[in-house]
C-alpha cells in the first residue's frame, strides 16, 4: 500500500469522480469527530488523513491552476517568439542607424572641406586683387 502511495500522482491518479467521492468521506461529519480519537490511537493513520486531505485540495487548486499554465506556456511562446523578432529588427534598426552615422559624418567632411574652399578662395580673391 506504501508503494502506491509513494508512486501516487494526483494529475495522473485522481478524477473529479473520484475526488467528489474522497469530499463526501473527508467532509462526512461523523468522521471529523472521529480523526482527534484516530490520531489519539494510530499516528499513521492519522498522517494518512492528512494526505488525502491534502491531495483532495490539491486537485482542486489544479483544477484552476491548469488552465492557467497553459495560458501562460502559450504566452511565453509568443514572447519568445517577439523577442526574437525584436532581436532582429534590432539589428535591422541598427544597421541603418550604423549607415545614418556614416551618412552623417561624410556629409560634416563634406561641409567642413566646402567651408575651407570658400575660405581659401576668398583668401586667394584677396591676394589676387591686391597683386593688381
Amino acid at each position: 500500500m506504501f508503494d502506491r502511495i509513494k508512486s501516487f500522482s494526483n494529475e495522473r491518479d485522481l478524477d473529479e469522480k473520484t475526488t467528489l467521492k474522497l469530499r463526501k468521506h473527508l467532509n462526512n461529519p461523523k468522521r471529523q469527530l472521529g480523526e482527534q480519537k484516530v490520531a489519539a490511537a494510530s499516528t499513521a493513520v492519522a498522517g494518512i488523513n492528512k494526505w488525502l486531505k491534502a491531495q483532495e485540495t490539491l486537485f482542486w487548486v489544479n483544477k484552476k491552476v491548469r488552465p492557467l499554465k497553459k495560458s501562460l506556456a502559450a504566452a511565453n511562446k509568443e514572447v519568445a517568439e517577439l523577442s526574437e523578432d525584436l532581436a532582429i529588427k534590432q539589428a535591422s534598426l541598427q544597421k541603418i542607424i550604423n549607415r545614418v552615422n556614416a551618412l552623417q559624418k561624410e556629409a560634416d567632411d563634406k561641409l567642413f572641406k566646402k567651408q575651407r574652399l570658400e575660405r581659401d578662395y576668398a583668401e586667394n580673391e584677396t591676394k589676387i586683387q591686391r597683386a593688381k
